[in-house]
C-alpha cells in the first residue's frame, strides 16, 4: 500500500517535469516571435500563463508573413497630384509675363499653393484639383492591370525610399496614362503677344544755337565835345531799359548776343590826348545786362582811351554785371545747350596773324563753335581791303566759325568763306560818339548753328535791319528794327552792293524772299 502511493507520487512528479519541459519549449519558440522592445514583465506575464494554461502555438505560415509583410506600394499613376504639376505651372507663369505689364503691386497671386498668371484662367472654386483627382482615379482603374507588374516591384519600397520616388516625380517627370514610360512633363506654350517692328530713332546729340551780333557801342561820349553829358542825362531821365528796349526782344530769343564795346566804363579822369577819348559811368553797362547782351569785344582803339585804370574799371564793371568779354589777353567761354561756345577778339593795329590763328586753333580744341571778332578797317568805308580779307580767311582756316567786323562806322560786306560767314563790318548801334550821325543805317547779324555731335551739321543766317536812333533828325541811342518796306530794304541792297566784290555771298534771292514774306504776314 505504501510502495503504491510513492509509484503515485513519483509519476506525478515526472508529468510536472516534462509539463515544465514542454512550457519552457513553448516559451523559448514564442520568443522568437515577441517584439523586440517587449518588458521583462511582460515575459513574467507570459510565463505564468504558459504554467496555467497550455495553448498550441502559432505556426507562421509563409502565406501569413506575405501576408503581414505585404504593404501596397503607391501606385505610380496615382502620383499625379496637384503638387506634380506645380512646376509646370511656374514655367507657364514665366513665359505668360512676357510682353505683359504687371498689375496692382507687381507681386503674383497666389491660390492653393500655386501661381496664377495672366496664361491660365482664374479658379477660386479648387476645380482643377478635382479634376485632377478623378483624371487620376480613372487612369488607376483603366490601367489597374498595365501597372499591376510596376506596383509588385514597388511593393518592397517604403518610407524614405519611397518618398523619395515620390518627391522625384513631383518635381520634374509625371506617370504617362498610356505607357508604362515616364516622360518629362512639358509647360503649356503660351504665344508671345504680336510685336510692332521698332521704329529706327537716331540717338545722335543735337543741338540748335543761334547767335545775335551787332556793332559798335559806346556807352557814354566823349568829355571834351560834350557827348558824355548828353549821353548821361538821357540815361538819369529814362534808366537803363530805355537803351535797347526796341530790340530786346530779339536778343532775348537768342542763346548768345555780341556786341562790340566801344569805351571804357570808368570813373577816371585822366585821358589819352586824342581826338575822341571815349567812356561812360560804370552804371552804364546795366543798359547791356537788362537787355540780354551777354558776351562783349573790348579789343578796339577805344577800350583804353583811359588808360590801364579804365580798361581795369571796365572789366570789373562787367564782372559786377555777369557780363563776358573777349580781347586784350581775355577769353570768353560759355556752355549752351551741352555745345562749348568760344569768343576771341583782336584788334588790326599791334595783331599777329600767326598768333592770332594759334590761339584759334587752340579754343577750336576745346570748343564747337569759335566765333572771332575782329576791329579792323577804314573808318565811313564798307568795302573790305586787302588786309581784313586776308585776317578774315586766316581766322577760318585756322577753326572760326564765325568772323565779325567792327570799326568802319558803316554798314559793310558779308563774304562766305569755305562755308563760313564773315561779316566785314556791322556799322554802329547803341552810339553815344555823335549826337546826329548822317549815317544811321546798321544791322543785326543773326546765325543759327545746327550741330550734331558736336560738329556743325547746318546754318542759317538772317539779317534784322536797324537804325541806330528811333528818331529821324537826331540820335536818341534807341536802336529800332525798320520795316522791310519802310528803310530796310534800301539797307539791303547797301549791303549786297558792297558784297559784290566776292564771288561767294549768302544767297539773297533767298533771305530777301523771307524778308519780304514776314513783312506782308507782320501787316
Amino acid at each position: 500500500m505504501a510502495n503504491k502511493k510513492k509509484t503515485n507520487i513519483g509519476g506525478k512528479l515526472l508529468l510536472f517535469v516534462l509539463e515544465l519541459v514542454v512550457a519552457v519549449a513553448i516559451l523559448f519558440f514564442a520568443a522568437k516571435f515577441l517584439p523586440k522592445d517587449m518588458t521583462i514583465t511582460s515575459i513574467g506575464s507570459e510565463i505564468s500563463q504558459s504554467l496555467l494554461i497550455t495553448t498550441p502555438e502559432p505556426d507562421p505560415t509563409p502565406e501569413a508573413t506575405e501576408i503581414v509583410s505585404e504593404t501596397p506600394a503607391p501606385d505610380p499613376v496615382i502620383l499625379i497630384t496637384p503638387a506634380a504639376t506645380q512646376p509646370a505651372a511656374e514655367e507657364a507663369g514665366e513665359v505668360g509675363l512676357t510682353g505683359e505689364e504687371p498689375t496692382g503691386s507687381g507681386a503674383e497671386e497666389e491660390t492653393d499653393g500655386e501661381s496664377v498668371t495672366g496664361t491660365e484662367p482664374e479658379n477660386s472654386s479648387g476645380e482643377g484639383e478635382l479634376l485632377t483627382e478623378e483624371t487620376t482615379g480613372e487612369a488607376a482603374s483603366t490601367e489597374a492591370e498595365q501597372n499591376e507588374t510596376i506596383a509588385e516591384e514597388q511593393a518592397d519600397l517604403s518610407g524614405e525610399e519611397g518618398q523619395v520616388i515620390a518627391d522625384a516625380s513631383t518635381e520634374t517627370e509625371q506617370a504617362d496614362p498610356v505607357s508604362d514610360e515616364v516622360v518629362p512633363t512639358e509647360a503649356p506654350v503660351v504665344p508671345a503677344p504680336p510685336t510692332k517692328e521698332p521704329e529706327l530713332i537716331s540717338t545722335a546729340r543735337t543741338a540748335t544755337i543761334t547767335i545775335s551780333a551787332a556793332g559798335d557801342c559806346t556807352l557814354g561820349g566823349d568829355a571834351v565835345n560834350g557827348g558824355l553829358r548828353r549821353f548821361e542825362k538821357v540815361f538819369d531821365e529814362y534808366g537803363e531799359e530805355y537803351f535797347l528796349q526796341n530790340v530786346k526782344a530779339i536778343f532775348e530769343s537768342d542763346d548768345l548776343t555780341i556786341v562790340n564795346l566801344e569805351g571804357a566804363l570808368t570813373g577816371e579822369t585822366a585821358r589819352k590826348d586824342k581826338q575822341f577819348s571815349f567812356k561812360g559811368d560804370p552804371r552804364f553797362g546795366k543798359i547791356l545786362s537788362s537787355s540780354s547782351v551777354e558776351v562783349v569785344s573790348i579789343d578796339n582803339n577805344h577800350s583804353q582811351d583811359y588808360y590801364s585804370q579804365g580798361l581795369a574799371d571796365t572789366k570789373k564793371t562787367l564782372d559786377y554785371l555777369g557780363i563776358g568779354y573777349a580781347g586784350l589777353g581775355s577769353v570768353y567761354t560759355t556752355m549752351i545747350d551741352g555745345i562749348n561756345v568760344g569768343c576771341l577778339s583782336y584788334r588790326v593795329w599791334d595783331m599777329d596773324v600767326d598768333t592770332m590763328a594759334a590761339e584759334i586753333k587752340a579754343l577750336k580744341e576745346e570748343c564747337e563753335l569759335v566765333i572771332v571778332s575782329i576791329h579792323w578797317g577804314e573808318e565811313k568805308v564798307g568795302k573790305a581791303n586787302a588786309t581784313q580779307i586776308k585776317l578774315g580767311h586766316a581766322a577760318v582756316d585756322a577753326g572760326a566759325d564765325l568772323v565779325l567786323g567792327h570799326h568802319p562806322h558803316v554798314v559793310g560786306s558779308i563774304e562766305v568763306y569755305n562755308g563760313k560767314y564773315i561779316v566785314y563790318s556791322l556799322g554802329n548801334f547803341c552810339f553815344g560818339g555823335n549826337g546826329n550821325p548822317a549815317d544811321k543805317d546798321t544791322f543785326i547779324f543773326q546765325q543759327t548753328f545746327t550741330l550734331t555731335e558736336g560738329e556743325i551739321a547746318e546754318s542759317e543766317i538772317k539779317i534784322i535791319p536797324c537804325s541806330v536812333s528811333s528818331a529821324d533828325d537826331t540820335n536818341n541811342y534807341q536802336p529800332t528794327p525798320l520795316p522791310y518796306h519802310e528803310g530796310g530794304k534800301d539797307i539791303m541792297k547797301r549791303i549786297i552792293k558792297l558784297s559784290q566784290q566776292f564771288e561767294s555771298v549768302p544767297d539773297w534771292e533767298a533771305i530777301l524772299a523771307d524778308m519780304e514774306a514776314e513783312a506782308v504776314e507782320n501787316k
